[in-house]
């Protein structure tokens, strides 16, 4: 089979995926697979796209897919007369967001004040893991963690492990504005579950105005020479 898969330009939707050419090389070009799952050549459930290439070609344009998640090429030679080599191993890449992207913090809290003793979490989209939290952990009671996520996308934290003292265990999800969106008190998690999901948002709230209903007292609907009164409603929150 070939050699050295790799995938290159890499977008929301699309990659360029290539290979060594195997020696000596095949008479009729190579056969590839991208898959979500499953095997190479086990059929059409995880199947993304497919195709051949001729003698020589040793490269392929994909697209088509889905943003946030992890595919895995597969490649082998065709020799003609219906005679393959094997499929290549598994090489994996994971494409972008299509979107607007922000920062969410991860605020792992530690009830003792060692860290999280080797408990992991992970941020996921669907099941494609895209942080995991806890292995730099090792000392203290709060470590926070910003993860670059994806507007419009639902993510999920995932209990991986809880380490050696699961009872000070504990973690927070601040939104890109800094409000808490998730609060796990420490020890209450169970391992092997999902924790919680949430949809990313990264559009800034509108900033409150400083008055409203402004209007004329006593009914008037315009100012005379000799002057009126104006009145408005404070808005909560509001400063200036």
């Amino acid at each position: 089979p070939p050699t050295g898969v790799a995938a290159s330009s890499v977008t929301s939707s699309s990659a360029t995926i290539s290979w060594t050419a195997a020696s000596p090389a095949p008479s009729s070009g190579y056969q590839w697979e991208v898959r979500t799952s499953g095997a190479a050549g086990s059929g059409a459930t995880g199947l993304a796209a497919s195709g051949s290439t001729g003698a020589g070609v040793v490269s392929a344009s994909v697209s088509g897919l889905s943003q946030l998640t992890t595919y895995s090429i597969y490649v082998r030679s065709n020799c003609g007369s219906s005679v393959f080599s094997s499929w290549t191993s598994a090489v994996n890449f994971t494409t972008t967001c299509g979107g607007t992207t922000c920062n969410y913090t991860f605020r792992l809290t530690d009830s003792y004040g060692d860290g999280w003793n080797g408990a992991t979490m992970q941020v996921r989209f669907g099941t494609t893991v895209i942080a995991t939290l806890g292995t730099t952990f090792t000392t203290g009671t709060v470590l926070d963690v910003p993860v670059n996520m994806c507007s419009g996308a639902t993510y999920n934290l995932f209990y991986v492990g809880s380490g050696t003292y699961p009872a000070e265990v504990g973690i927070q999800i601040l939104d890109f504005s800094g409000g808490v969106i998730y609060s796990l008190a420490a020890g209450a998690g169970t391992m092997g579950t999902q924790l919680t999901s949430w949809v990313v948002n990264c559009t800034p709230p509108s900033p409150p105005s400083c008055t409203t209903n402004i209007s004329p007292s006593n009914g008037q609907t315009g100012v005379s020479s000799g002057g009126t009164t104006l009145s408005w409603s404070a808005v909560s929150g509001a400063t200036g």
